[in-house]
């Protein structure tokens, strides 16, 4: 969401008002989501069809944020959150078109980057999982998927103030499946830790982790929360920490206009 001012020069002269006024732009920003969870004991399977038996242990939430009007998007939507310190693991069901049809246009490039693949019914992710280091590698991965596996990944540095984005930077060894099911997109994404130099310690501190679908015909973006319009602003990520004496918080459904979870 953007801020509702603009501080021009003459601030500078005058420091409690600058102050008072980042303050309120601050104040107007929705409060980040924040969930604490156990690492999953019994990693899902990987098929396209999501089974509530198997993401039983993964955080569940329902309902998507339009990235227009920073409202619940009137499209239904779920998603599923985990990770066994080996894999994280992310589910997403959506409801599909009246026809039933995913757009999936562009063509999965093992050897290239494809930005295509945003222009089609996608997935995005972003995870923040060093933001909290004292030191050292703070690097963090935004990706978008289509329903074929059409990719558009990058990493980046946010102590590199020159060029911090590397789109050379590819996920390896990710497993994506997906199905349409009575009217629902299913998607169940497995992202190796490894291969986002995550280790032990991480685990002991939170991630910022962000998830979004693009629909479209007609299109629109949402996300879990709202936020700053860049996916890539890590002040408004959602907020995972990971505890093994955790319970799993699971939103099973939402109340009539959205407004009541049943937890």
């Amino acid at each position: 969401m953007e801020s509702r001012f603009s501080i021009v020069s003459t601030i500078s002269s005058t420091p409690l008002l600058a102050t008072l006024l980042l303050a309120a732009a601050l104040a107007d920003q929705p409060p980040v989501p924040r969930v604490t969870m156990p690492r999953m004991k019994t990693p899902p399977t990987i098929d396209g069809v999501i089974d509530e038996e198997e993401w039983q242990h993964a955080v569940r939430n329902c309902g998507l944020v339009s990235h227009t009007t920073g409202v619940l998007s009137s499209r239904q939507g779920v998603f599923w959150l985990g990770s066994d310190g080996a894999n994280v693991y992310v589910a997403v069901k959506t409801e599909a078109p009246p026809d039933g049809r995913i757009l999936t246009r562009a063509v999965p490039d093992a050897d290239r980057d494809l930005p295509a693949a945003f222009l089609d019914d996608s997935l995005e992710l972003v995870l923040d999982p060093k933001r909290d280091r004292p030191e050292g590698d703070r690097t963090y991965y935004h990706l978008i998927t289509n329903a074929r596996g059409a990719l558009y990944d990058w990493a980046v540095d946010p102590d590199n103030r020159q060029d911090p984005k590397d789109l050379g930077w590819r996920v390896r060894d990710r497993q994506l499946a997906q199905s349409v099911v009575d009217g629902w997109w299913h998607a169940e994404i497995a992202i190796p830790v490894a291969g986002l130099g995550v280790t032990p310690d991480d685990y002991a501190r939170p991630w910022g982790v962000r998830v979004a679908r693009n629909w479209r015909r007609p299109g629109e973006q949402s996300q879990w929360a709202a936020g700053s319009p860049s996916y890539d602003d890590r002040a408004t990520m959602p907020l995972v920490g990971w505890d093994d004496s955790a319970p799993v918080v699971r939103v099973l459904s939402l109340h009539q206009q959205w407004q009541r979870p049943r937890i």
